[in-house]
């Protein structure tokens, strides 16, 4: 599992350091251009949340070829899905930060989740089965990007301020509509719950892709954005 997570979120390694090479030269022009490699960053990380969705709901397939005969393995294999934006926001906004005097603020709050963490981990470890210790883990890293975020626009920006501007937002809620759509359609045909469970995973991935591409391509800033990269000129 956790190297279907590494591969899904390589490519967001790859462009934070890229962004990280363009800190110096950005720098130089003020904080303005600062606050939009922020934003750019942010926008990339967002993306994230559609790899996600598509996980989610491919979840009892990828159960079933990790665990063959394992019908509790989509449940236990759940939480470990938002560990894909966790770690992508992470890897966009730690170079950045790094590079620009964030690197002791990021240590120090590492150092404080990766002991709240060991704490987690024992307290459920003795008092709760490994679920909960799975959903304590996750917990830790979603709040270690969020850490990471703040200290990334403390040290860019000079201020904390909603990491999201208007597209990142529109393009988060689209995914996030589309997903319990795709749920709803399945479970509300009735002839579809006769089917099996691989036709309607199909259906519902089927809806996910139309519902978020069409919304995305009838809308011109979003198109550019999304559907035509133009969040990753650099």
């Amino acid at each position: 599992t956790r190297k279907l997570i590494d591969l899904l979120t390589t490519p967001y390694l790859m462009i934070g350091n890229a962004l990280m090479v363009r800190v110096p030269e950005v720098a130089r022009q003020g904080r303005p251009a600062l606050r939009q490699l922020m934003e750019q960053a942010t926008d990339i990380a967002v993306t994230s949340v559609f790899l996600f969705a598509v996980a989610w709901i491919l979840l009892h397939p990828i159960g079933k070829l990790l665990f063959p005969g394992n019908a509790e393995a989509a449940r236990a294999l759940a939480p470990l899905l938002f560990l894909i934006p966790a770690i992508s926001t992470n890897a966009l906004c730690a170079p950045l930060s790094d590079f620009c005097g964030g690197l002791t603020k990021r240590n120090l709050f590492l150092s404080a989740i990766a002991g709240a963490q060991i704490g987690g981990i024992y307290i459920t470890s003795q008092w709760a089965d490994g679920q909960v210790a799975v959903l304590s883990v996750v917990g830790c890293q979603l709040v270690l990007s969020v850490g990471y975020v703040f200290i990334a626009q403390k040290v860019l920006q000079g201020e904390i301020a909603p990491p999201l501007k208007k597209t990142g937002s529109i393009f988060l809620l689209i995914n996030l509509v589309s997903l319990a759509t795709s749920a709803l359609v399945v479970r509300l045909m009735p002839q579809v719950t006769s089917w099996e469970d691989e036709s309607r995973t199909i259906l519902q991935l089927t809806v996910f892709l139309l519902f978020t591409l069409g919304t995305l391509a009838s809308q011109y800033k979003l198109r550019r954005c999304f559907l035509q990269l133009g969040i990753l000129r650099l």
